[in-house]
């Protein structure tokens, strides 16, 4: 049989725990399981059953403690005990127990609820012969009445009550007295010489069922002692009373013996608080804290609860080293087990004044010295308080490194993948502007020439060519700089642009544009429009690439002698001074199948029947369409049924315009004025392409401006330095040049010593169109900035404005000279 092995320290524990009278005692245990199995017997024991030894009394109790209990005994023990085991569990019991020879003795068990090495349960009895003392009392029943000599000897307080209400004192000896510390005049004056006047008040209760328990013996035998509360001079005292029944003659009155246990329930009162810290402190920390220690602030002293490992054991040294003082083991654990790196902040987080000062748990990381390098430890610190008010910090430390190293490597790759990111998103950009650059200097060409052939063409019909080609370019652009702008869109940069703009005449460019096409592929493009405001403010060009996206895609998938329809409807709108518009394009095309709508958009998707039929698309159109209405805050919708065709539908709110949005566009219209006021002014063009040098100079020399080509930003400075000043009124700056660019050109001018060459106004005229680049050209020190394709109009209002600010400024600095000569 596996028996459980007890320290010395656990049998004096249990044997102090617990206070009976008697004089042999002896430990045994049992698992809590049926007729309790034995784990656990001491020789005290074994002496006490008449044994020699532990073993010959296991075998001869055939291995289980119920076997040391007389059966007529068992229940009451059974009941006595409870019947939910649990640790820490106590109880008390009186029973007999079988000698070797046969014979039965009675005993005070006090026993209680342990946890084993492997985890169950068992009780732990500590076993008191109470023989002499039932021997003692048998003799005092037969006699009835106990001599005074006998009675002083008593251990106890021996006490005679009478059996009338409130049961007066008849007899109290000397050390009932001295227990309780009255006299026995206090007695009778202060308690009306009444033991139950003594009694606690909620005890009282005990004292009654106690009493009847003892009538009922009838004088035969005795009732099961009582345990209850007596006020004594110095407060309530705990006591064990045995009391019986006695008749003398025709005398029937109460005799009993009061044990005073009270410093042992205090004992047991603070080992049990003890207990439950303790049980509070270790389940407040998991078992991965190898080392928990609490502080007591108020006496700086350490307490070990936990010491796992060999790091447990480094810090249980420690404090064993210090004294248990912890305002010395953190100083001294700091120089010799904490990093230089981290052992200043070791000491400042965990000395003793800063624990004392602390209201709120927390945690620190520090690193931890080995041979072979560093681990990093975490300590955790916990506030408590005790049953007396005061805290307690507890302080639990644990192994962290591999989390540790683990984040970091997280970390790390965290910051390589955002690298990659930013160096993929800068590649990106670098893709786009330089996409942006390329597609716009064709598209400067293709504009611009067919803005110079415009007043060379008198027939109508080449005249609405042209038109065409004119509108279709624009959109053409507006749509590549859509495109472009998708990754703004994605990342918050792209704003909207709102500008005047008329409902019809977007919807007439639109049908003007594709009315060619409609034309060719015999489809009836039609538009209806049923609008109050037509004078809003909007994005135009987001609007133009909508309709023309929605347009595009219901003329491509739309077959010959079908029908596509613009249906423009204001809608009644709550927002003051604001407009609703529905916009509708509807086809008879081959439709889309309802498994596809809600992939429709999605960047790149596209319906298998599409790709079948070899229709061509990029799969970008509507994923475009539907970020730009987000964008403007509007909501947009799909119907579509296979074999029969589509409708989209899209609704947006627009501001609508006052009537000086009106007269501005008349204004614009009629800025033929532009020419006179920029007739005679010398401006010198950067312009490394020869096509849009020509366009440039054809278009500007007809509004009278005398105009000078370089081809590089080296030849731009050289001219400069070269002339004298006021040669040139204006510099019309290309950006991307050879030898030398337009940014750096900039930087060199406004660096001459000659203050008029260097403050030239000077325009970007440029293919690099995001707002990026814009910024960088006033950074360099430019005045202006217009991006390419060139609008004519924009130029010429772009060039009148940077002049007129330059004249203004001069004028001030004139105006301030003459005021200074005034003064002198």
């Amino acid at each position: 049989m596996k028996q459980l092995i007890i320290p010395d320290k656990v049998q004096k524990e249990m044997l102090t725990d617990f206070m009976i009278m008697g004089e042999t005692k002896g430990l045994i245990g049992g698992y809590c399981e049926d007729e309790f199995p034995v784990c656990y017997a001491n020789e005290g024991m074994a002496r006490m059953l008449g044994y020699d030894a532990v073993e010959e009394l296991i075998e001869a109790i055939d291995g289980k403690v119920i076997n040391t209990i007389h059966p007529d005994d068992r229940e009451q023990v059974i009941k006595d005990i409870g019947d939910e085991y649990y640790e820490g569990l106590t109880y008390e019991t009186t029973y007999r127990m079988p000698r070797k020879d046969g014979s039965w003795f009675w005993t005070v068990d006090k026993g209680k609820v342990i946890q084993t090495e492997d985890g169950k349960l068992a009780i732990i009895s500590a076993c008191y012969d109470m023989t002499s003392f039932v021997e003692r009392h048998k003799k005092l029943e037969e006699k009835n009445m106990l001599s005074q000599a006998t009675i002083d000897n008593i251990p106890g307080g021996y006490h005679r009550c009478s059996l009338e209400e409130g049961h007066p004192f008849l007899y109290i000896s000397n050390r009932f007295l001295a227990i309780l510390g009255w006299t026995r005049e206090e007695i009778r004056t202060i308690f009306d010489n009444k033991f139950d006047n003594m009694l606690h008040p909620d005890d009282r209760n005990l004292s009654s069922d106690y009493v009847t328990r003892i009538l009922d013996t009838r004088g035969h035998g005795s009732a099961k002692d009582q345990i209850y509360r007596l006020l004594g001079k110095d407060g309530y005292h705990w006591v064990t009373d045995a009391t019986t029944l006695v008749k003398s003659g025709n005398q029937t009155f109460f005799q009993g013996n009061i044990t005073d246990f009270t410093d042992f329930v205090k004992a047991k009162e603070k080992k049990e608080q003890e207990i439950e810290l303790q049980r509070e402190i270790i389940e407040g920390l998991g078992k991965e804290y190898f080392s928990v220690l609490a502080v007591e602030l108020d006496k700086d002293r350490v307490l070990s609860y936990r010491e796992s490992g060999e790091n447990g054991k480094i810090i249980s040294d420690f404090c064993r080293k210090c004294g248990n003082r912890w305002s010395k083991i953190i100083p001294s654990y700091a120089e010799m087990m904490v990093s230089d790196n981290t052992n200043g902040e070791f000491e400042n987080q965990l000395g003793l004044e800063t624990l004392r000062s602390q209201e709120k748990d927390y945690s620190m990381t520090y690193e931890f010295k080995l041979e072979t390098g560093i681990n990093y430890h975490q300590v955790r610190v916990a506030f408590v308080k005790k049953k007396d008010g005061t805290r307690m910090a507890v302080v639990g430390t644990r192994n962290i490194d591999s989390l540790i190293k683990k984040e970091r490597m997280q970390e790390e790759k965290l910051k390589k993948a955002y690298v990659a990111a930013e160096n993929a998103n800068k590649a990106k950009t670098e893709f786009l502007n330089n996409m942006s650059h390329d597609i716009r200097t064709p598209m400067n060409v293709i504009l611009g020439y067919n803005h110079l052939m415009k007043s060379q063409l008198t027939e109508s019909k080449q005249l609405d060519y042209q038109k065409k080609i004119e509108q279709s370019g624009k959109l053409l652009l507006a749509i590549i700089n859509n495109v472009l702008d998708m990754a703004r869109i994605e990342s918050g940069k792209i704003k909207v642009d709102e500008n005047y703009e008329r409902v019809g005449e977007v919807v007439d460019e639109i049908i003007s544009t594709f009315s060619s096409e409609a034309e060719e592929k015999e489809i009836h493009l039609s538009g209806s429009m049923k609008v109050t405001h037509r004078n809003i403010l909007c994005d135009g060009t987001k609007i133009r690439e909508i309709y023309v996206n929605l347009v595009s895609n219901a003329m491509k998938y739309t077959p010959r002698g079908g029908n596509v329809t613009i249906t423009v409807e204001e809608l009644p709108c709550e927002k003051e001074g604001y407009m609703k518009v529905k916009s509708e394009i509807k086809d008879t095309g081959i439709g889309m199948s309802k498994e596809y709508l809600p992939t429709l958009f999605e960047p790149f998707s596209r319906e298998q029947n599409t790709t079948i039929g070899r229709i061509g698309g990029t799969g970008l159109g509507m994923p475009i369409v539907k970020k730009m209405v987000d964008l403007m805050g509007g909501s947009i919708e799909v119907a579509s049924e296979l074999g029969k065709g589509t409708v989209f539908t899209f609704t947006l709110m627009h501001k609508i315009a006052d009537r000086k949005f009106y007269s501005q566009k008349t204004e614009a219209a009629e800025t033929s004025e532009m020419g006179k006021n920029l007739s005679g002014k010398h401006v010198l063009l950067a312009e490394d392409n020869d096509l849009n040098a020509e366009i440039a100079v054809t278009v500007l020399e007809e509004t009278g401006i005398v105009i000078e080509r370089v081809e590089d930003g080296i030849q731009c400075v050289n001219r400069v330095v070269q002339m004298s000043p006021g040669t040139y009124d204006l510099i019309l700056m290309d950006i991307q040049m050879p030898n030398m660019d337009g940014y750096k050109a900039t930087r060199c001018i406004r660096r001459l010593d000659d203050k008029k060459k260097a403050e030239i106004p000077i325009i970007a005229m440029t293919a690099n169109a995001f707002a990026e680049d814009r910024k960088k050209a006033f950074d360099a020190g430019m005045n202006g900035h217009i991006a390419k394709p060139i609008d004519i109009e924009k130029l010429g209002a772009v060039i009148l404005s940077v002049l007129n600010k330059q004249e203004n400024l001069q004028n001030g600095k004139n105006n301030s000279m003459n005021a200074n000569r005034l003064r002198s």
